[in-house]
């Protein structure tokens, strides 16, 4: 994985409301600032900013919520610049998951669509989506979802104009140049091609969510009488 570079700099600060602050970042690689920005959040997390409340890394961004509102402004800058200029590397260790998904239309309820838009057949298309690993460069919108970087140009289509109601847990869907993982049952805009039987979040667990971001995914295909028959209680 690449490390954070020593080029990723702070570009800017912006009140985001009365508790929060958003950091903007600049950096010469995609890549480096998206490594830099989840270590910057792991290390506010273990040593968290007098009145910090949480830390919520996205792909250019980091948003840091206090308990109080935001006030000592400069000394708050001085304290995240010390804390960007001396980030060394992400503090955990970044795994490699294996997750099986079924591309059968009974359970992906855009697949055909999908193949009539994109001039592919299921086959090909089974092959083009889970030939390659997938790096996960964010945990978004509700609890677990995964965006993952980058799909095919074969498969990248815009959202769909109109959002599906109600999405199972464990949908697998594609948008722009990203695949999405659905951990829990959402109303949803993207195009889903397949599901894992996998449980992706687990609230009685201690740790809800086993992958982290920066972890990497690759998907198995798997048939609707392996999915129908998955052990859920089996490990990812």
């Amino acid at each position: 994985m690449e490390q954070p570079s020593s080029k990723v700099g702070i570009k800017g600060f912006r009140q985001n409301g009365d508790c929060s602050i958003l950091i903007d970042f600049t950096a010469t690689t995609e890549l480096a600032m998206l490594a830099h920005i989840h270590a910057f959040a792991d290390k506010l997390r273990q040593v968290p900013l007098p009145n910090q409340i949480n830390a919520v890394p996205a792909k250019t961004t980091l948003m840091l919520a206090f308990s109080s509102p935001v006030q000592a402004w400069e000394q708050l800058h001085h304290s995240l610049s010390k804390v960007n200029n001396t980030l060394q590397s992400l503090s955990r260790p970044v795994k490699t998951h294996f997750i099986p998904v079924c591309y059968h239309p009974e359970i992906a309820p855009d697949l055909e669509a999908v193949l009539l838009t994109s001039k592919l057949n299921l086959e090909k298309l089974i092959q083009i989506h889970s030939d390659r690993e997938y790096l996960l460069s964010m945990l978004g919108f509700l609890p677990g979802f995964m965006y993952l970087d980058k799909l095919d140009q074969r498969l990248v289509l815009p959202r769909k104009t109109t959002p599906a109601v109600r999405l199972p847990a464990g949908s697998v869907a594609i948008a722009g140049n990203q695949c999405g993982l659905y951990s829990i049952s959402s109303p949803g805009g993207w195009h889903v091609i397949g599901r894992t039987p996998v449980r992706l979040l687990d609230w009685s667990d201690k740790q809800p969510i086993k992958i982290q971001a920066m972890d990497k995914i690759s998907f198995q295909p798997i048939s609707l009488e392996e999915f129908n028959h998955f052990d859920n209680e089996g490990d990812s």
